[in-house]
């Protein structure tokens, strides 16, 4: 048996019953010189009783210490999370308050383009052109609103999301009509380059008509297809309008000749050149260098044979000028 485990056993226990027995002790107190005596009285209940309230006002002020704490702690807590929230609120005002003067910019820069967009399509209208029809439908794309609360953040983010989609709808509708209008001006330029309505050469004289007139080697009535524009030999010849270039060699009584297609049912041919600048397939802008004037092919003297074909039907070039 372990004796000092028993020993202390024994006296726990021992502390145990004298803690609970009912016993008054008495101390006598007395000083060196031995004269003065004095005598101190107390129960065990009393010890039990001031132990019990010693430990229960340490209990409480432990207790106490550790709430306050743990409050100074939630004090603490909140108090970084309002700080954090009051930043960032101030990071999102500031956010929200630059994309309202950015929606504000766009918006006035597009009712500027709305107004060069009527103006253009007024110009077109007075052009004969078509003008497209707008793709921006006010009823749909218009703006709408009320009173609303404008207190809260989240309800001014929301408006300016709604703001900022019906813009952007706007714009792409904007951008529609845009293109459209640079289409239809787009075409109306190419049908205009091709339009073989630039003269041929650099001055020059009309020696014979378009239509009926005499054969001017053997005689006799012809009809003419197209005009003869009289010049002198190495006169620059150029093209009446854009197009491809079909043809680029000698061609029976034309001599070395052109013909070029321009698109839109126009073609011009240029006959009794001396010189050919240009091959097949190529494209040829309007007023560009195609030739030279000759006496090539059927021929009395150096001219310029010129023609002008519209779906397929010769027509008096003197028209298109």
């Amino acid at each position: 048996m372990d004796l000092h485990k028993f020993a202390w056993r024994d006296g726990v226990h021992k502390l145990q019953e004298l803690w609970q027995e009912e016993k008054t002790y008495i101390f006598h107190v007395v000083s060196d010189d031995g004269k003065n005596e004095a005598h101190k009285s107390f129960d065990t209940s009393f010890l039990r009783k001031l132990t019990y309230g010693v430990g229960g006002v340490a209990l409480a002020g432990v207790l106490a210490v550790g709430f306050m704490h743990y409050k100074v702690s939630e004090y603490n807590s909140v108090q970084q999370e309002l700080a954090e929230y009051r930043a960032t609120k101030a990071a999102q005002e500031k956010k929200l308050d630059e994309l309202n003067k950015l929606t504000t910019k766009v918006q006035e820069d597009m009712a500027a383009l709305s107004k060069v967009e009527e103006q253009l399509r007024q110009q077109m209208a007075k052009s004969g052109m078509h003008v497209p029809k707008k793709a921006l439908d006010p009823a749909q794309y218009g703006g709408k609103g009320g009173p609303g609360d404008m207190t809260k953040l989240m309800t001014r983010i929301d408006v300016t999301m709604a703001q900022n989609k019906n813009l952007q709808a706007t714009i792409q509708a904007q951008t529609k009509d845009l293109q459209r209008l640079v289409a239809v001006l787009k075409e109306e330029n190419m049908r205009k380059d091709a339009a073989p309505n630039h003269w041929p050469l650099a001055g020059g004289v009309i020696t014979s008509r378009f239509g009926g007139r005499r054969d001017p080697i053997v005689g006799g009535r012809e009809n003419h297809p197209g005009i003869d524009v009289g010049a002198p030999w190495g006169t620059p010849v150029y093209a009446a309008g854009a197009g491809y270039v079909r043809q680029a060699e000698w061609f029976f009584g034309y001599g070395k000749f052109i013909r070029i297609d321009h698109g839109y049912g126009y073609q011009t041919a240029y006959g009794h050149l001396s010189t050919i600048g240009v091959r097949p397939g190529q494209y040829v802008e309007k007023g560009e260098f195609i030739g030279r004037v000759g006496s090539t092919g059927y021929s009395t003297g150096p001219h310029l044979h010129f023609e002008v074909r519209e779906n397929g039907k010769q027509i008096n070039p003197m028209k298109m000028f």
